[in-house]
């Protein structure tokens, strides 16, 4: 660092929880004002409201990510036929916000679920019933999402039986019989149970990079364009490598990610991405390097045929 070159030694950094919550990146400082319309029966028609998402100081090349994703996905997996947003990002005297964990989506999803409890509240309807009922169905796949404007950008589901999901939640939970607790004191603490459906995107693409070198030890060394921030990628990826190749794990004995050296371009670890596209692209390579080992070893064997 420049530090450590101004005095010719190694220059450490030490802060306390104080100065860190003051410099550090902050996130899901969102304010909401949004309606819903609905039938008697508790069939949703619609959606509006504004979206007030507080960036900090100024916007980091990230920050209206959450402002976005506030918006396009409030409606979470429900079937709302009509919805007007508008989202704001202000800025404020706090350092720039992050995108932290699914930025924008957790946020709407608290003021949608509340939102839902209330209605299934006033029509004096069942909050799990009011929420099945508006499910997106398997054969309404894909649904398309709100497009997002004047960005234009739209996106959709593409598969999924979330009846049968929130179903399953339910039972594994044991919902009927946790539900008897609600609102009692027991040893000095309330109990209650809450429901709530949401979407999360994942896997973003195109695309990711990936290198794979057979040693001479016959060892393979693994490049991944995906970055690790803590999700202990080294490992699954070892794996992947691993079983696509068919060889012991022992002999995968280097993986290097977050790797701009070792290949062209790496896109990163955002939005769940690292294992579905890098894993993939890690099979792929698999494939490739496996033809080539064929290929040279079926040169080999014909070259020693003609001696």
């Amino acid at each position: 660092s420049d530090l450590a070159r101004k005095f010719g030694r190694p220059v450490k950094w030490m802060e306390d929880r104080r100065e860190h919550f003051t410099a550090i990146g902050h996130s899901r400082e969102t304010e909401a004002d949004v309606e819903l319309a609905f039938r008697k029966d508790g069939t949703l028609v619609g959606l509006r409201g504004e979206l007030y998402v507080d960036i900090g100081a100024y916007v980091r090349p990230n920050g209206m990510t959450p402002v976005r994703n506030a918006a396009q996905f409030m409606s979470g997996p429900y079937r709302i036929p009509h919805i007007h947003l508008e989202a704001h990002a202000y800025v404020s005297n706090k350092t720039p916000s992050g995108t932290y964990r699914g930025p924008g989506r957790f946020e709407a999803d608290f003021f949608r679920e509340r939102l839902f409890d209330m209605a299934a509240k006033d029509l004096g309807i069942d909050r799990v019933a009011f929420r099945r009922r508006n499910l997106v169905a398997e054969r309404e796949m894909p649904w398309v999402l709100p497009t997002i404007q004047p960005l234009d950008q739209g996106g959709e589901t593409d598969s999924g039986d979330y009846g049968m999901t929130l179903d399953r939640c339910l039972a594994d939970f044991g919902w009927a019989e946790k539900s008897k607790l609600q609102g009692l004191l027991i040893e000095g603490r309330r109990h209650g149970i809450a429901v709530g459906c949401y979407l999360e995107g994942g896997g973003s693409g195109p695309r990711e990079n990936v290198r794979m070198v057979l040693e001479r030890d016959g060892t393979v060394s693994l490049y991944v364009g995906s970055s690790s921030v803590g999700q202990g990628v080294e490992t699954v990826f070892a794996q992947i490598a691993a079983d696509a190749l068919g060889m012991p794990m022992t002999r995968i004995n280097r993986v290097q990610h977050g790797s701009t050296i070792y290949v062209k371009q790496g896109y990163g670890s955002y939005s769940s991405r690292s294992i579905v596209m890098g894993g993939s692209a890690i099979v792929q390579a698999a494939c490739h390097l496996k033809d080539a080992i064929r290929a040279a070893a079926a040169k080999r064997q014909i070259g020693r045929a003609h001696v």
